[in-house]
């Protein structure tokens, strides 16, 4: 690894704002991340882990093969109470760059996978790719997707915004955990990326929504999107389950139509279709700018998905 990488490592630590462990392959801690050492002090892991925690850990750094779930383990903050937390690793050298999602608080701080090049160029590049992505779902996150959005809004005549918003989510946490709901999530975003295709721009809009921003009119793909969760699974889960989403789409006829508009349109309709029962989708049609002011807003519905 080049002389430059130790202090973009040391960038990344105190200025991300994620809790991030560095340790070696019998789990001693090197080096901490400012919001880990204001969250777990800077004691040895070993003093701060439970003893089946601890095993776990020495045993996962170990297999790579222990590292394709997030990792839970059980540490002792500052006060001294124990937290439930999950773990993902990324390797640099010897050392391993442990990303941790504190669930106690259900954080957002799901650790982001990372990958330190042998050159300080393609270091940067990963860098820059990390800092444009959903870290549990791999998908754009919502600054990248503005960022895609906008270059569709410069470059097309018209244009499409998609919502999915995925029914009783917060159910699936209850019932079956939150590791459950994290592999419903990846699911979401690897069938919704499929069924979209290339040439659209597909993210996570935050907690259980999704987002698709298409070049042109998209109406012939919305009940596809509908349908793409269906076949969403995990483990453990009831025999009769069923993941359904509620979908909003907004077509611009034309780019001089805002995105914020559009993405307004679609997230009330993405609404009313949560509110008539989920499993369907609302299309609105804006009005073009070029149109007298004097014609309504049209709206489309589209047929609804029963269990089958």
């Amino acid at each position: 690894m080049q002389s430059d990488t130790p202090s973009l490592l040391q960038s990344l630590l105190e200025e991300s704002g994620e809790l991030i462990a560095v340790v070696d392959m019998e789990a001693t801690l090197l080096k901490s991340s400012r919001l880990w050492r204001q969250t777990f002090g800077q004691e040895p892991l070993a003093r701060q882990l439970t003893d089946e925690s601890m095993l776990r850990l020495r045993e996962a750094l170990r297999l790579e093969s222990a590292w394709k779930r997030p990792l839970h383990l059980d540490i002792k903050d500052i006060s001294g109470c124990y937290r439930r937390i999950a773990l993902r690793q990324t390797l640099d050298g010897l050392r391993r760059l442990l990303f941790v999602r504190d669930l106690e608080e259900q954080q957002s701080l799901l650790a982001r996978l990372m990958e330190l090049r042998h050159t300080s160029q393609r270091t940067s590049a990963e860098l820059r790719r990390l800092a444009n992505t959903d870290p549990l779902t791999g998908v754009s996150n919502r600054r990248e997707v503005w960022r895609n959005a906008r270059w569709i809004w410069a470059n097309a005549h018209s244009a499409s915004v998609a919502l999915l918003d995925i029914d009783k989510f917060k159910r699936i946490n209850d019932v079956y955990g939150h590791e459950s709901g994290d592999i419903v999530l990846q699911g979401v975003a690897e069938a919704l990326s499929r069924t979209v295709g290339p040439g659209a721009v597909v993210g996570r809009w935050g907690g259980e929504e999704f987002v698709a921003v298409f070049e042109g009119d998209a109406t012939n793909r919305v009940d596809a999107i509908v349908r793409c969760c269906n076949r969403v699974r995990f483990d453990g889960a009831a025999a009769d389950f069923r993941l359904t989403a509620s979908v909003g789409m907004a077509i611009a006829p034309d780019t001089g139509i805002s995105i914020a508009d559009a993405v307004g349109a679609a997230d009330a309709a993405m609404y009313a279709a949560k509110q008539a029962g989920g499993d369907r989708a609302l299309v609105r049609v804006l009005q073009s700018r070029s149109e007298p002011p004097s014609l309504p807003t049209g709206e489309r519905r589209t047929n609804r998905f029963w269990n089958r």
